[in-house]
């Protein structure tokens, strides 16, 4: 069963009651996990646990699905980026999955686009055959704009507000987010917010320059790496978190899943997680967690495997 996800979210309530493994995929993770969010709230006394291929084993995702919780909890496993999981490893989930009838719920993200040949070939073929597969593809500027402000802001905004601040963030929900959070306080007192109110407030995302990052890493260039982190950092144009979003964004999207061998690509994902969760949580220099884990970024992506 194949649905996209606006047809996925009105049909929830029935799909969630007569299957118990979806495949989502697609490029638009926010969505992914707000529909999840969606569900957890629907089962109501569930407990859900978030999973990455660079942290488990097969035996460990088995743990988790056949364990019953405790007064009659329901455990909704979302295992994101599907798509960096080792062949043996998908091999051995399939196997799994074709025997799995447990009361646990599981939610594969494979957190990319799919092409249609890809769907009718091993081992993909398997999941959207057997699994209720949703498609998550990135949102159009007017899509968001009709579908997406109309419910995350409280505030009024113009059309050309609206369309700039798309322009800013190059149409990327998670930056989108960031963005309205500056503007619920820097219009707090305005009826409506303006397209000078956006130039104002919010900052245009430097993608030239994010493109140099990625080429210093490719090309073993530390120096000139930490000298477009200063210009960017010290200017205030982007804020670290924004930054390895994006540096996030370029390795997946260009050459992460094409040409790197497996190990390393594991070990790029989990450095930028590890690094993602400092500069939410610690209180030390930002700029220092970023420059230190540009240069490991660097190391891994040149080791000879």
């Amino acid at each position: 069963m194949k649905y996209n996800y606006k047809d996925f979210s009105k049909n929830i309530d029935k799909l969630l009651n007569d299957n118990k493994v979806f495949f989502f995929y697609g490029e638009n993770s926010y969505y992914m996990l707000e529909t999840v969010n969606l569900i957890t709230r629907k089962l109501k006394d569930v407990v859900k646990e978030i999973v990455y291929p660079w942290e488990v084993d097969i035996d460990e995702v088995v743990r988790i699905l056949t364990t019953l919780g405790l007064f009659s909890q329901t455990t909704v496993v979302v295992f994101r980026w599907f798509n960096a999981a080792k062949k043996n490893f998908v091999t051995q989930i399939i196997n799994f999955l074709k025997v799995y009838n447990g009361q646990n719920f599981l939610f594969l993200f494979y957190e990319s686009k799919i092409l249609a040949k890809e769907r009718i070939e091993p081992p993909l073929n398997y999941f959207f055959t057997n699994c209720v597969v949703v498609d998550f593809p990135l949102l159009t500027q007017q899509e968001i704009i009709n579908d997406f402000l109309s419910k995350v802001i409280d505030f009024e905004m113009t059309q050309q507000a609206k369309e700039l601040l798309c322009e800013y963030v190059n149409n990327d929900l998670w930056l989108l987010m960031k963005e309205i959070e500056k503007l619920k306080y820097f219009v707090s007192n305005k009826k409506v917010v303006t397209e000078e109110d956006v130039i104002e407030c919010c900052g245009e995302y430097e993608f030239s320059e994010i493109n140099q990052l990625v080429d210093g890493i490719i090309n073993n260039n530390i120096q000139q790496n930490l000298s477009v982190l200063d210009n960017l950092v010290s200017d205030k144009k982007m804020a670290e978190v924004q930054i390895l979003t994006y540096l996030y964004k370029f390795f997946r999207k260009n050459f992460i899943f094409k040409n790197l061998p497996l190990q390393k690509v594991y070990r790029i994902l989990k450095e930028i997680q590890s690094v993602d969760v400092k500069l939410k949580t610690l209180s030390v220099d930002k700029k220092y967690i970023l420059k230190n884990c540009v240069i490991k970024l660097t190391q891994i992506y040149n080791e000879r495997v």
